[in-house]
This record gives structure tokens, sequence and C-alpha cells, in this order.
């Protein structure tokens, strides 16, 4: 029985440090997409390049338009980087719910056996104090213990004669 407490012992570290993992995984996630936080700022930048032309549109100087398009290349990228970031994301979640969900029921089976555990321990202490004296009396008196024993065998089968 010990050895089944110990064997769920294990198996919960185990989960447990799995459902870690996965939670730093997230985390990491988390900490690309503030990238997107950070192109705050540029957009800020964007906004305010370009002069209104005379006829309408707007007019950019050359480095402008390099920057602009240079900050659309990455913005393409970052969104490609997103979307895959989210799935990976939604799939860690739903493995940390998954792995939360075996740690209760291997919290719930562990504690089950510790019950059982302390059921046979008492068992086996309420038997151990009935049986005690009767292998006090052996090892201290073997020779007394076994005539007792035949006497009351004696006695026993001539009771039952007398019944017959």
């Amino acid at each position: 029985m010990e050895y089944k407490v110990r064997q769920e012992e294990k198996r919960l570290a185990s989960l447990t440090k799995q459902a870690e993992k996965k939670q730093a995984q997230i985390e990491k996630l988390d900490a690309n997409l503030s990238v997107k936080t950070n192109a705050k700022a540029t957009l800020d930048e964007v906004n305010a390049m370009g002069k209104p032309a005379l006829l309408g549109g707007v007019n950019f100087t050359d480095t402008e338009a390099k920057k602009l398009k240079s900050l659309a290349k990455k913005g393409v990228g970052i969104d490609k980087r997103a979307d895959g970031y989210r799935k990976k994301i939604a799939a860690l979640d739903g493995q940390i719910h998954d792995l939360t969900g075996q740690i209760d029921d291997w919290k719930r089976s562990y504690q089950t056996a510790a019950q059982e555990r302390n059921t046979y321990k008492h068992n086996y202490e309420r038997l151990w104090a009935e049986v005690k004296p009767f292998i006090d009396a052996i090892r201290k008196a073997p020779q007394m213990l076994l005539d007792f024993i035949r006497e009351h065998l004696q006695q026993h089968n001539l009771n039952k004669r007398e019944v017959r």
C-alpha cells in the first residue's frame, strides 16, 4: 500500500512539473506578444510622417517612404507570428487544463490511497494488540502454553464425547 502511495506521489509531482513548464511557455509567448505594445511608439512615428499634398494625398520623403515600407513588412511578419503564438497559447492552455484535471485526479487517488493505508495500519495495530499477549506467552513459556493447549483440547474432546 505504501508503494502505491509513493507511486501516486511521484505521478503527482510529474504532472505538477509538466503544468509548470506549460505555464512558463505561455509566459514566454506572452512576452513575445508584448512586441505589439512596443509597436505603438512606432505607430506614433508613422502618424507623424508625410505632409498633405496640394491636390490631395500625402507626400513622403524618401526616408519616410523607406521606413514605412520596412515597418509594413515587419508588421506583416509580426501578425503572422502573433497568429502562431495565439494558436500555441490556446494549445498550451488546453494542455494546462488537461494536466490540472489529471493533477486533481491524482490528488484524489493519493488521498484515497493514504486513507486506505491508514485503515490498514489501524487494523494491523489493533490485531497486533490482540495477539501480542499470546506471542509473549509463546516466547516466555512455550512448554506451559503447549501444556495448557493440550489440556484444553483434551477437555474439549471429553465434552464432545459426553454430548454424544
